[in-house]
């Protein structure tokens, strides 16, 4: 069974392929893409769900956020919280719209580093979980919600910790950062905390998305466990949150092999240092917070060439979408992304051609890919994007240039529901 729902075995990051053609169920997407228009994010629900079961068999016993600004689509956060998981939030219409998509409010916990004292009261107001704390100024912010509401408000104090894994797509920790307390600065911030006013309840930890070697996060897990068992026998903390992150990787090129969750998950299930926190402390709830890993290669991202040309020796396929669709690709942090001719993947005979996909707008810097090898691409061909399903639609140049902004619709394992309205 593909990650789709079709009974092909073949499969392209996540997506089923039928005759070279990339399919969700018995679909071509080249089909989909003719009935709901191009620009287009496609979700395949079936692969989230596929997803969200690997990561309960690995991590049993543990509470998963949703990481909700991976993917906001009101219908994917509907279907994970459906599931049983937590949101994760990190604004104050985050936070909103996962109430709305049915998140109870102590099931969520609200992370950022800029919480204004709204935000604060807000949220408050309304029951949020926990909140992970990033500096002693939202200490001083929560204590006066806190007062003025009459009642304890449940934190725990996010690490940026002094290590970091070896290699990831982007690091939250291991040095200077805007995100969590300094972890030699932890004692300080635990002794300013004014107990009538706040519960302590645990803390968090975030270092770095997008990472793959599985012996970092292993590491990872570890010194997160000892270093929490520490600070909360020290301080006397009945610990009941500890959220070790997430930061899971997918691959992003055919070369690059997948994270073996499984056996990370059995090997943090035997690690000595968790298995002794979980044994002072047996009602922790022990958290992680994940996006891409369970949306990334859910999504794919469909734009049609426009024009195909030549100039000094370079080919350029320009699309009707660029940077004003899918913007991701563009930022100078982000991994290439894998393209192909949705009805041609995988054909790099001598037929295949050496190119630059660019969009549609007025800057030079509109580059979908600048160095791609594809299958004869002309006008009208309709071209993919794949693990376009984290940080996609949303973080992209929505209002650039008055461009067509992208539709996005789902596939739920039998047909394609909750196209984005024209």
């Amino acid at each position: 069974m593909s990650a789709n729902g079709g009974s092909r075995s073949e499969h392209f990051f996540g997506w089923g392929l039928s005759e070279g053609a990339l399919v969700a169920g018995e679909t071509s997407l080249r089909l989909v893409a003719k009935e709901f228009g191009t620009p287009l994010y496609v979700y395949s629900e079936p692969r989230v769900l596929e997803r969200a079961e690997q990561l309960r068999a690995a991590f049993p016993g543990f509470s998963i956020l949703y990481s909700i600004k991976s993917n906001p689509q009101p219908r994917l956060c509907r279907l994970l919280a459906k599931h049983g998981f937590h949101a994760g939030v990190s604004s104050l219409n985050e936070f909103e719209l996962a109430l709305d998509t049915g998140y109870q409010p102590e099931d969520i916990g609200y992370v950022g580093p800029a919480k204004r004292l709204v935000d604060l009261q807000r949220t408050a107001a309304k029951g949020c979980g926990v909140y992970y704390v990033e500096s002693l100024t939202e200490i001083s912010r929560l204590e006066q919600v806190a007062d003025s509401l009459q009642r304890r408000l449940q934190i725990a104090l996010r690490i940026n910790t002094e290590h970091r894994p070896t290699a990831a797509g982007e690091f939250m920790a291991g040095g200077p950062s805007e995100f969590g307390i300094d972890e030699e600065h932890l004692d300080e911030a635990i002794e300013a905390i004014d107990s009538r006013r706040l519960n302590l309840v645990g803390f968090h930890t975030f270092v770095a998305s997008q990472v793959v070697e599985r012996r970092a996060l292993e590491r990872h897990f570890n010194r997160v466990a000892t270093l929490v068992s520490g600070l909360a026998s020290d301080h006397d903390i009945d610990l009941q949150v500890v959220n070790f992150g997430g930061g899971f990787g997918i691959p992003y090129a055919s070369s690059e092999r997948e994270l073996d969750i499984s056996r990370l998950g059995k090997y943090v299930a035997s690690s000595p240092a968790i298995l002794a926190l979980r044994e002072k402390w047996p009602k922790a709830s022990l958290c992680l917070d994940v996006g891409r890993f369970l949306v990334g290669d859910a999504g794919v991202f469909l734009t049609e060439v426009v024009d195909v040309k030549k100039s000094r020796g370079r080919t350029f396929v320009i699309t009707d979408s660029g940077v004003t669709g899918f913007a991701r690709p563009n930022m100078p942090w982000a991994q290439a992304h894998p393209c192909c001719v949705v009805d041609r993947v995988n054909e790099n005979g001598s037929s295949s051609i050496s190119c630059s996909v660019v969009g549609p707008s007025c800057m030079p810097g509109d580059l979908l890919a600048p160095s791609v090898d594809l299958a004869d691409p002309q006008p009208g061909d309709v071209l993919a994007f794949m693990n376009a399903g984290a940080y996609g639609r949303t973080m992209s140049f929505l209002e650039w240039g008055g461009f067509d902004q992208p539709r996005e619709v789902n596939f739920d394992g039998s047909g394609f529901c909750d196209p984005t309205p024209k």
